[in-house]
């Protein structure tokens, strides 16, 4: 049997990301701008979350692609600050926290029936 409660918490961390990029597109769009990419990401988040709360393996299996996507783009970022001589922190925590995220999917709390763990 899943863990419920592991799925559920997953979900809320995956909701709060949609609620800031959505909020950071609003905020781009009250001021003029258009941030298409912020607001096309908000739907994945939601994807992702709606997936972990429904306790499926296709919302288990998009959380960790966007955790691992997200993980990428971290580590890009903060080899760019190190190479232009700034201290990557906020970058370092980004990656810090989807490798977290990562490997908690890939724990026995998340394994589905059928899955040989």
């Amino acid at each position: 049997m899943p863990n419920r409660a592991a799925f559920r918490t997953m979900a809320v961390l995956f909701v709060l990301p949609a609620l800031v990029v959505v909020a950071w597109g609003v905020v781009g769009l009250r001021d003029g701008r258009v941030e298409v990419g912020a607001l096309m990401l908000a739907p994945v988040y939601v994807a992702c979350a709606a997936g972990l709360w429904a306790v499926r393996r296709w919302g288990r299996t998009l959380a960790l692609v966007v955790s691992l996507t997200n993980l990428a783009l971290a580590t890009l970022t903060v080899l760019s600050a190190i190479l232009a001589g700034a201290v990557p922190t906020g970058g370092l925590a980004f990656a810090a926290l989807n490798l977290a995220i990562a490997y908690a999917l890939t724990r026995p709390a998340f394994a589905l029936p059928g899955e040989g763990q």
